[in-house]
């Protein structure tokens, strides 16, 4: 095995250190709350605006950590991010009053936001590596680390010992588990961002994502080109894809306009790109031949959807994508507060049964999330995110439907419902940040402001819910996430096609003779991507 594989998969393995504790500092965190509520005697107005704080700081600082993962790299910052956020607990645990806890409940909240975005934008970045999809498994051990978090919490407390100890020992000892797994990180140069469009190279100087996502559709072994192709001429031989790159950077369908009108304009989007340098054909002129042929290296003019926004993808790509991830955040969150609630109150199931509704939903998001990326390198990413919509909003549909049932097939239908709304939101957020990921360039504040847009979801979506439950009922709350799963596919899927657009059109620099390859360069890329596999 190569030195770059060896990187690749050390890598892989400290994100997935990260995910987790990431996960149990929140699962800890949350199994805490009931212990904090009492010691300091909240109350559900106090509490409320506690979480909301903690969520508004994560928000504001996304934003700028963005900005820092595109200066200094996702790895350095990983570096600060992940022991401070673990240190950033002990505020909230010692709070002496509900005063004080909103204070450091920001702050709190804002070393979350920077882990957010820095854990996520090395994820893009391994995936890089890798070339093939494996980034929804580290959402998944997100979930699995929440998991364990709340267990321990349990174990805790029925040994007789007290929450704020326990916060207050993770707030010591985890800072200390995120070093061997930021030890094992991606170094700087495979992780410096170049100038914002050029093709991603990855850990054995191989060109990835920028030639064609993860998974999108070159042919070999993870998306490689044959030894002795150009990069991206291999690509739209991928069987089973469902779509091969070749075509990808042809047309972005449901958009309204054909990317080679404008060589990969994002129509639709309301904006309007430049036409290539040199009198280029349009994007995907050709099957099998890269978009980006006769655009010369280091020309940033023409390239689609750049320009304009952050990361270098235009507003109007962002936003889609933001809205993408703003359906598929409160859709989720709707599933996660109102879940046992909807069983109880509108299906007067058993209490006992009624918290199974959430537990089906989060089992279900779980699975799929930790299988979701071989299922992504089998369908591609559009596919995906169409599948992902259609079953969530499906799965919506039955919980509407069932309380029109008769019992036991009314709480059967509702749980089936809720299982295949986790089946179909696992994978949303996944694929829209690798599709952000492959488009090439600086991803920090591209990633941060779709990251953005989900937790806004996560912000409104319990406010907004909760007071159309009260005006009308729960089950016309519910209408809201059921339509809003179905934007999913309407926003994400032309999105995605545009970055995959994009992606095919990011010239990439010819190697020079003898040159030895870096991380930055790219030259013929079969040799070392061949060898990161599983």
């Amino acid at each position: 095995m190569n030195k770059s594989a060896i990187v690749a998969r050390r890598a892989r393995v400290g994100v997935f250190g990260f995910f987790f504790l990431a996960g149990l500092v929140m699962g800890v965190w949350a199994a805490g709350l009931p212990s904090l509520n009492d010691r300091l005697d909240l109350g559900p107005a106090l509490l409320g605006r506690v979480l909301l704080l903690i969520s508004g700081g994560a928000l504001a600082s996304m934003l700028l950590a963005g900005r820092l993962v595109d200066r200094w790299g996702s790895r350095r910052l990983c570096w600060i991010a992940g022991p401070l956020s673990g240190v950033a607990l002990l505020g909230p645990a010692l709070a002496p009053s509900p005063w004080v806890l909103m204070v450091l409940a920001v702050v709190f909240g804002m070393g979350l936001g920077v882990l957010e975005i820095a854990m996520n934008a090395h994820s893009v970045e391994v995936e890089r590596c890798y070339g093939r999809p494996i980034i929804s498994a580290f959402h998944g051990t997100w979930s699995l680390g929440g998991a364990a978090g709340g267990g321990l919490t349990s174990l805790v407390l029925q040994g007789g010992l007290d929450a704020q100890g326990l916060l207050v020992v993770a707030a010591i000892v985890v800072p200390f588990l995120y070093l061997p797994a930021a030890r094992l990180l991606l170094p700087d140069a495979y992780t410096r961002p170049g100038p914002a469009g050029e093709a991603a190279v990855d850990a054995g100087g191989g060109v990835t994502g920028a030639a064609a996502g993860p998974g999108e559709g070159s042919a070999g072994s993870g998306g490689l080109s044959a030894p002795g192709e150009v990069p991206g001429e291999s690509a739209g031989s991928a069987a089973g894809l469902g779509e091969g790159a070749g075509q990808l950077a042809g047309t972005t369908a449901g958009l309204g306009e054909g990317v080679g009108e404008s060589a990969g304009t994002t129509a639709g989007l309301g904006q309007e790109a430049e036409k290539p340098a040199g009198g280029a054909p349009g994007a995907g002129d050709g099957a099998g031949k890269p978009a980006g042929t006769g655009v010369k290296p280091g020309q940033g003019a023409g390239k689609p959807g750049r320009s304009g926004g952050d990361g270098g993808l235009k507003w109007g790509l962002i936003a889609l994508l933001g809205l993408a991830a703003f359906a598929g955040h409160l859709s989720e969150g709707a599933a996660i507060d109102w879940a046992a609630l909807h069983a109880r109150m509108v299906l007067e199931a058993d209490p006992a049964l009624a918290p199974l509704a959430y537990t089906i939903f989060s089992i279900a998001m779980t699975t799929f999330r930790l299988l979701g990326d071989p299922i992504r390198g089998r369908l591609g990413s559009v596919l995906t995110i169409r599948l992902a919509g259609v079953l969530a909003t499906a799965g919506y549909a039955l919980v509407l439907v069932s309380p029109i049932l008769g019992d036991p097939l009314r709480v059967v239908c509702a749980w089936t419902g809720w299982a295949l709304a986790g089946v179909g939101l696992a994978t949303v957020v996944p694929v829209l940040f690798s599709a952000v990921g492959a488009a090439g360039g600086r991803v920090g504040r591209a990633l941060a402001m779709v990251t953005a847009f989900g937790y806004s979801g996560l912000l409104l979506g319990p406010a907004v819910l909760g007071f159309v439950a009260e005006a009308a009922s729960l089950p016309v709350a519910l209408i809201i996430p059921a339509v809003l799963a179905a934007v999913v596919t309407a926003a994400g899927s032309p999105a995605i096609r545009a970055l995959l657009a994009l992606s095919s059109a990011a010239p990439s620099e010819p190697s020079t003779p003898g040159k030895e390859p870096t991380p930055n360069s790219a030259p013929d890329p079969a040799p070392d991507r061949a060898a990161v596999r599983d």
